[in-house]
């Protein structure tokens, strides 16, 4: 788009550039509650769990989406697409986590370190007890290894890790005083048959873990799902908004922001209802609610001011090509003239010309000139004792026989006659 008003281009730029970074303000609010990760409710129970891996005490497992992701090592397609379920309770003692994975082909191997762990069947698990770590783990944030046979693998702290180029937990530790059960609904490595998945309850001590439970208190939390089958790594896709990966073997450093885990906030005991199937919390928050009808407010007012500005710019801009047609018409209507001789001597565009000269005249430009100089040539016919070849030199015509026949059929009398009905003819 081309401008020939300068404060025109201005308006434009400026009103397109505020209406661009309004509507990322306005995404990055709606989507600033997803981006701080998805919040959990973790009610209080008064019921004894037993850490057996049956989930007799689980009935409303909360539903996660887990997809298992191909193997970018091997190329190997993903055979199996593995289903995770995963709840969470506390008490004045311990805080309870349980899951369940539908897997139809089981494997495990006993493992010692981080690496080795990642190639068997189970979760994975990162803890933010004092949820205060913001975009980077500390010291105090602990990372889980549960494997098929049970066995746990548990690391704390900020060594840096030459895989991921950053501090992460990697300390070898006993320090979580634990609870762990797995429970396999199928055979390990064998994988003529299918499975059907395996449960895992888990009780992590709150004293251990360096927090005081109280009520609506909040802990940063996330999980992740091995399947050796395809040796892939996937969590729970509503967890995080859609530009966050946390999948290990597209080394998308999932394990570096604790704050985008989900927020396990510990309640009050649920109030179960027939139809209470899920206890995530899709509300969003009034504070949110208020920023984008402030944003969408302003936005409107903004978007008025300089649509009604652009307007008034557009007006006097018609104004003024109009006023200087006008003047040039009246100037050089005795010459060989076009509009686009009139668009180059005063730097305007042919189309932005010819709109304002259509809008006005509702004629083609060579009408309107021959009109004007006709009407000329009339006005000097009745006016002066030019005779009809010197008017027709006079308003712009080369041929006395042309100009003749034009001036017959425009007002439908010869020139002569115009001259001889003159009252001192």
């Amino acid at each position: 788009m081309k401008f020939c008003v300068p404060e025109l281009k201005i308006a434009y730029i400026f009103s397109m550039k505020t209406f661009i970074m309004l509507i990322q303000l306005l995404i990055l609010t709606s989507y600033g509650d997803v981006a701080k990760g998805t919040k959990i409710a973790c009610p209080y129970t008064e019921q004894h769990i037993t850490i057996n891996g049956y989930l007799d005490e689980w009935a409303d497992l909360i539903g996660l989406r887990v997809n298992t992701f191909e193997d970018t090592n091997t190329n190997r397609a993903a055979i199996f697409n593995n289903k995770a379920r995963f709840s969470a309770r506390w008490n004045e003692n311990s805080l309870y986590l349980a899951f369940y994975v539908q897997d139809r082909n089981l494997n495990s191997s006993t493992f010692s370190d981080l690496d080795n762990a990642r190639q068997d069947d189970g979760i994975e698990i990162w803890i933010d007890g004092a949820n205060d770590s913001g975009i980077k783990i500390n010291e105090n944030d602990y990372h889980l290894v549960v494997g098929l046979n049970n066995n746990v693998n548990e690391m704390r702290g900020r060594e840096k890790s030459e895989a991921a180029k950053e501090k992460v937990p990697r300390v070898m530790t006993r320090h979580l005083k634990l609870q762990t059960y797995v429970r396999t609904f199928g055979t390990i490595n064998d994988n003529a048959d299918i499975d059907s998945g395996y449960s895992v309850e888990m009780a992590i001590d709150w004293k251990s873990l360096g927090v005081n439970p109280i009520l609506q208190r909040a802990i940063r939390i996330d999980v992740g799902v091995l399947d050796l089958d395809t040796n892939a790594f996937s969590t729970p896709e509503t967890w995080r908004p859609p530009y966050y990966s946390g999948f290990m073997l597209c080394d998308k450093e999932y394990d570096r922001s604790p704050s985008l885990w989900a927020l396990l906030q510990l309640s009050e005991p649920p109030i179960i209802t027939e139809n209470s199937d899920s206890e995530v919390s899709n509300s969003v928050p009034l504070k949110t609610i208020i920023i984008i009808i402030l944003i969408l407010l302003v936005s409107l007012i903004i978007f008025i001011f300089f649509y009604l500005r652009i307007r008034k710019l557009q007006r006097e801009l018609r104004n003024q090509i109009l006023n200087k047609l006008q003047q040039y018409l009246e100037g050089h209507y005795k010459e060989k003239i076009s509009l686009d001789d009139f668009s180059k001597l005063h730097n305007y565009t042919e189309s932005q010309v010819q709109k304002v000269f259509k809008g006005h005249y509702k004629s083609s430009f060579a009408n309107v000139l021959l009109q004007k100089r006709m009407e000329e040539a009339k006005r000097q016919l009745e006016s002066t004792d030019k005779n009809v070849t010197e008017v027709c030199f006079e308003v712009g015509f080369n041929d006395a026989s042309y100009f003749t026949k034009s001036f017959k059929n425009f007002f439908k009398i010869l020139p002569k006659e115009v001259k001889k009905k003159r009252p001192d003819a």
